[in-house]
């Protein structure tokens, strides 16, 4: 496990090593981490952010609070291939920039589903299976109001519980082929959306289809 240097205040870091291992016990509460091969591999300095690794694939969650509030917190969870670094969202690959750690449930999702480019462009996020339900439901509803980080945690579960290892699977530097397939679905549900690479290039943006 890796452990990277900071400057900030002992104090400080010790409260932020408290929330960390918070963290890892969430995770492995809601997502049974070790039971899926992953491991702590990095404890990101001066956040709430772990990185985890497994044979497969990374991934990283991160914790955000506004306040002791648990209605300011907010969870975000990335994944990626093993070639990517800690922190850099991108990386060059194949001699083009590429987005290397993987946020958008939502993509993931319509594309193990099996959906259409066309069809994936024009679906809600609460029109997936399973999640759309639990989106909907009583206790969605209420942690999404009172509790966004358990909200996040308990859809992630029914997400894994969905794809299983066909999510991680399509993370594999061993499946070169699945990943390939990913890209092109991504390139055409881009074109779906009318979306310009040469505008999004000229504002700054990496095109979402260029994944590695």
């Amino acid at each position: 496990m890796e452990r990277q240097r900071s400057q900030l205040p002992a104090y400080v870091l010790k409260r932020i090593q408290e929330s960390q291992k918070e963290l890892i016990e969430r995770a492995e509460r809601h997502l049974s981490l070790s039971q899926h091969g992953f491991r702590v591999a990095v404890l990101v300095p001066e956040m709430t952010e772990v990185i985890f690794d497994s044979e497969w694939c990374r991934l990283k969650i991160r914790i955000l609070h506004a306040g002791p509030d648990p209605r300011d917190g907010e969870l975000y969870i990335y994944y990626a291939r093993l070639h990517a670094p800690n922190e850099e969202p991108y990386m060059m690959w194949n001699g083009e920039q590429c987005h290397c750690w993987h946020s958008s449930h939502y993509r993931l999702a319509c594309f193990l589903e099996g959906y259409a480019p066309i069809d994936a462009v024009s679906k809600s996020w609460d029109s997936l299976p399973v999640i759309g339900i639990y989106w909907q439901s009583e206790e969605g509803s209420r942690l999404r109001r009172d509790d966004p980080v358990e909200f996040g945690f308990k859809l992630k579960a029914l997400i894994w519980e969905r794809y299983g290892q066909r999510l991680f699977d399509l993370f594999d530097l061993r499946h070169p082929e699945l990943w390939e397939q990913y890209r092109a679905w991504l390139k055409a549900c881009y074109i779906a959306e009318g979306r310009n690479e040469a505008e999004d290039e000229k504002k700054g943006f990496v095109p979402y289809y260029r994944v590695c």
